[in-house]
């Protein structure tokens, strides 16, 4: 069963950010690890969240299991996204062809740290090669990725 998340304000979403956490799942055999020592592993969940950036309003959120991918979870979420939405922040997890993707369908801008060049016809792979480019040209030291912004 969803969930349904209230009505945003009247205020729509320019800037969303998007990001994921891990929840560790507490129950009996928590108790049994206390008790007895190890155990066998223990279950962790994810809570993936798109958040506007001004109201920190919950836009969207998807829970699922800790295997899936940030970047699955996140294409997602962002083809759910409101079509005011103008540019959306995520870290590394979220640097893959489907999340680029899902951002150039919504005609807005990808702020996400680009980790190598890909194929420039690909949808929104454009911004994300000149991103490259310009932390190249800043340098690869601390200083020049912190001026850039990683």
């Amino acid at each position: 069963m969803e969930a349904l998340l209230p009505k945003l304000s009247l205020r729509r979403p320019s800037v969303i950010l998007i990001d994921s956490s891990g929840i560790k799942v507490h129950g009996e055999g928590e108790w049994k690890v206390k008790m007895h020592g190890k155990s066998k592993r223990r279950k962790w969940i994810k809570v993936h969240i798109a958040v506007d950036a001004i109201s920190q309003e919950i836009i969207d959120l998807e829970v699922t299991e800790s295997s899936v991918a940030d970047c699955t979870a996140g294409a997602k979420i962002i083809a759910k996204c409101p079509k005011s939405a103008t540019s959306y922040l995520a870290d590394g997890a979220y640097d893959t062809r489907h999340c680029r993707e899902a951002i150039a369908k919504k005609g807005a801008r990808a702020l996400i740290p680009p980790q190598e060049k890909m194929d420039d016809a690909l949808p929104g792979m454009e911004e994300r090669n000149r991103a490259i480019s310009e932390r190249k040209g800043l340098g690869s030291d601390e200083v020049g990725l912190s001026l850039w912004g990683s």
